[in-house]
């Protein structure tokens, strides 16, 4: 019960009290704590060296974890593994912006131990550069499939079904670089519908990264199911967006939206395209980009080229 209710950093103080004060004769210390016999000694370092059980975090934490603690660590030039890293040891401690929707030592869920791994928790593999070459490479959004793949991960093909509904990735090749983008719309929603680009380079197009580890039961997609958006999840495999002329506007080049300008508008164009080429099911009149930190300044350049 103590366990419970103090936690680990409490009873370690209390047992290194004991260490300190204790004595034949009680200290003034040790007796605001009550008799504490060897006996009770044990029984609270075998309970310090055993794993605490604690509470799954909560899906606002999750969402915070997955959308903005790690890109902004893997921006910082950490891979994944040490970015989980970095953002658990902020839950644990209950620092930094963390703290403030998460409960200090809450258990990772399977989305945020996906996105430390650069996975994304489904049963779609993942082909890093040391597999076969698909055998196809269409030069179009190409729905994914199992010939096509490649190192993209496809929510489509995703298990159980049931948890991947309305999720569909699309992938091509774009100068020989394979390109890929995830879909949502709800059979629910009313069509046409208005589209959201969420913008996630640090993700290298993994679902984890993008906070899609939980299909359908990611909130951002609890969120658009509600209020009947679709959403195109855009990523790139380099791990940062390309910045026309490098993010420089001079007067002989005040709009740097060309594909020599910068290779991701080639991708932005496709994926304009597949939006105008579905009138049925997205409204194109009303498209919207979002992203944080160098995802929203990418979010601003789609929109100020498009």
């Amino acid at each position: 019960r103590m366990w419970s209710e103090w936690g680990s950093n409490e009873l370690m103080r209390l047992l290194q009290l004991y260490l300190l004060c204790g004595s034949s004769q009680p200290s003034p210390q040790m007796m605001n704590f009550g008799p504490i016999t060897v006996g009770a000694l044990v029984l609270l370092l075998a309970a310090a060296l055993q794993p605490v059980h604690a509470a799954e975090c909560s899906s606002d934490c999750e969402a915070e974890f997955l959308s903005r603690c790690i890109p902004h660590k893997q921006g910082t030039g950490q891979d994944a593994a040490t970015a989980y890293s970095s953002c658990r040891d902020e839950v644990d401690a209950g620092t930094g912006p963390l703290a403030a929707v998460c409960a200090a030592g809450c258990g990772s869920t399977a989305a945020m131990i996906a996105a430390g791994s650069g996975s994304s928790g489904g049963d779609g593999d993942v082909d890093d550069g040391t597999g076969d070459v698909p055998s196809e490479q269409p030069m179009t959004p190409t729905l994914c499939s199992s010939t096509n793949k490649g190192r993209c991960e496809c929510a489509n093909l995703n298990t159980p079904t049931s948890a991947w509904q309305g999720l569909a990735t699309y992938t091509w090749w774009i100068d020989g670089v394979q390109r890929c983008f995830t879909t949502f719309a709800s059979s629910s929603a009313q069509s046409p519908m208005p589209v959201v680009l969420f913008m996630q380079c640090y993700a290298k197009d993994s679902l984890g990264g993008m906070t899609l580890g939980g299909g359908t039961a990611s909130e951002t997609l609890q969120q658009a199911s509600r209020f009947g958006i679709a959403m195109f999840f855009l990523s790139t495999p380099d791990g940062g967006w390309d910045f026309g002329a490098d993010g420089v506007v001079t007067d002989d080049n005040p709009q740097p939206c060309s594909t020599a300008d910068s290779k991701d508008i080639a991708y932005l164009s496709a994926v304009f395209g597949l939006i105008e080429g579905s009138t049925e099911t997205y409204d194109a009149s009303k498209v919207y980009t979002m992203g944080f930190s160098q995802n929203g300044m990418f979010a601003g350049y789609a929109g100020f080229c498009f």
